[in-house]
């Protein structure tokens, strides 16, 4: 394997390989990603190594292995992958090594920006140590699942939306990665803070414990302190990770975010200080770190250190929304941190259905998704009516549910299974030999025996037509006099109704 090998020669293995990658001479399309690889650990002391892989396809577009620290390769360093006729994304994935045991890694996918230069970065930091390992057959396996890397301790997705990829002004030109290793800062995130690295030692030289709450991994600051020249970090003892001063060695952290007093640091930081005898501690020392700064040291590619505070423009405001609506009905909430926002959190409260969408439920009914994304009651077509425990819709002109449920023409008593319907919400029939409709309420049946010398029955209002009572000025069938029936052939026959005797 190649080691120790000067940035020129790096960045001409990226160059050659991004070539390669592209087919002949002017073939490809125009475009390039560039991809940073940065920690916040010392170097060779906690990462003598590191291999970054960037393949498509699986079709391998750019492989380094190389030494770090000083002598080898500093970081933060730049690699270049021009894009090639694949619109396909391109999957990253970069590992650091201590004496030859995987500690940390990071993956990236996403498309190679076309017609420009974009870059992402790929931090190699302490809260994502041990979530790596290295098997017997030199295989590097990591704790999280595919498709997740570790972010700040946490396991994320590896995809990066092109809206996520940090585009290079044009006029940056060529000059990115130069001869000494060069890094222009100010590129990076938009980092207002123009090729300077964060000096941890000096910073922290004077900070002091922090008060902790455990269990939700927040710290209180004293009262009056400015957020713009807060710095918190993990302090080890001498010998331990991080960059060490005269007294101690630290890790500085980013990616935590503040509310008034309050700062709410990644899960991580509590956990790995406990297991590791490290110390959550506070500084005021210095303008606060922002994720695009490198720390300071004699493996930096960056040497001028970040002034002392006031620096108050160092500090851009954010504005903006810090919740939007997302999925169906959900929302999404990201933080402002000393003047930039992190990225969108995952989306939640989400509802379970589009508004507007309808589906089957029940016994044939049907239920609509509603504007806040819920489903509806279960209900019935407008033509249809829901009868029985289990809300079966039916219509209201069957012979079992006339006009309403329970209404059964085929219960009713002593009357002729041949001919029986359903009208408007009433039974027709005709009445069995020996019966009649002699109630005052028409249409319930044949309730009254006839005797045998009678035929017919007293009908308490209207007239007797054979044997059923009917009101000749209203009934369709006898309207006028009995068998005068209403047209219900004709063109309007839904509109046709007998009133006073006529149709």
């Amino acid at each position: 394997m190649p080691r120790a090998h000067d940035f020129v020669f790096l960045a001409a293995v990226a160059c050659a390989a991004c070539s390669e990658s592209s087919g002949s001479k002017g073939s490809g399309p125009s475009g390039t990603l560039e991809i940073e690889l940065q920690s916040d650990m010392s170097l060779p002391k906690d990462l003598d190594e590191v291999t970054l892989d960037v393949a498509q396809n699986g079709t391998t577009l750019l492989h380094v292995d190389q030494s770090l620290g000083p002598g080898a390769l500093l970081l933060p360093a730049d690699f270049s992958v021009a894009a090639t006729s694949d619109p396909s994304p391109v999957d990253v994935h970069a590992v650091a090594f201590k004496t030859g045991q995987a500690r940390v890694e990071r993956d990236a996918r996403t498309p190679i920006p076309v017609g420009e230069t974009g870059r992402i970065r790929l931090p190699l930091d302490y809260l994502c140590v041990g979530t790596v390992s290295t098997g017997p057959d030199g295989g590097v396996t990591s704790s999280c699942a595919s498709g997740l890397t570790c972010v700040n301790g946490n396991c994320e997705t590896t995809m990066v939306p092109p809206a996520d990829v940090a585009v290079v002004p044009a006029e940056a030109g060529p000059g990115i990665v130069g001869s000494s290793g060069g890094f222009d800062a100010s590129l990076v995130d938009g980092s207002a803070a123009s090729g300077t690295c964060f000096d941890v030692a000096a910073c922290f030289a004077s900070a002091t414990p922090a008060s902790v709450n455990t269990a939700s991994c927040t710290v209180t600051l004293p009262a009056g302190t400015v957020i713009g020249s807060v710095n918190v970090g993990v302090q080890f003892p001498i010998g331990g990770t991080g960059i060490c001063g005269i007294s101690a060695c630290w890790v500085a952290l980013t990616g935590w975010t503040s509310s008034g007093s309050t700062l709410q640091l990644p899960a991580a930081a509590c956990s790995e200080a406990a297991s590791q005898g490290g110390l959550i501690v506070v500084t005021t020392a210095c303008n606060t770190q922002i994720d695009a700064m490198p720390p300071c040291g004699d493996w930096s590619s960056v040497t001028t250190a970040t002034p002392e505070p006031p620096m108050s423009s160092l500090v851009p405001s954010c504005s903006g929304p810090t919740t939007q609506t997302c999925g169906l009905c959900g929302t999404e909430t990201r933080q402002c941190t000393n003047g930039i926002w992190s990225a969108w959190d995952a989306c939640t409260g989400e509802g379970v259905c589009q508004p507007g969408a309808a589906q089957g439920c029940g016994a044939g009914a049907t239920q609509t998704c509603g504007s806040a994304c819920q489903w509806g009651g279960c209900g019935c077509a407008a033509d249809e009516i829901a009868c029985g425990d289990a809300g079966a819709c039916v219509s209201p002109g069957a012979l079992t549910t006339c006009g309403e449920c329970g209404h059964d023409c085929t219960a009713l008593p002593h009357v002729q299974m041949a001919g029986l319907g359903c009208a408007a919400g009433v039974c027709a029939y005709t009445c069995t030999a020996g019966y009649a409709d002699c109630g005052g309420s028409p249409h319930n049946g044949c309730e009254t025996a006839l005797s045998p010398d009678a035929g017919t029955c007293a009908c308490p209002t209207g007239t007797t037509c054979g044997t059923t009572c009917v009101n000749q000025q209203t009934d369709n069938a006898n309207c006028g006099g009995c068998g005068f029936a209403c047209a219900t052939s004709a063109p309007n026959a839904a509109s046709v109704q007998c009133t006073a005797g006529r149709c």
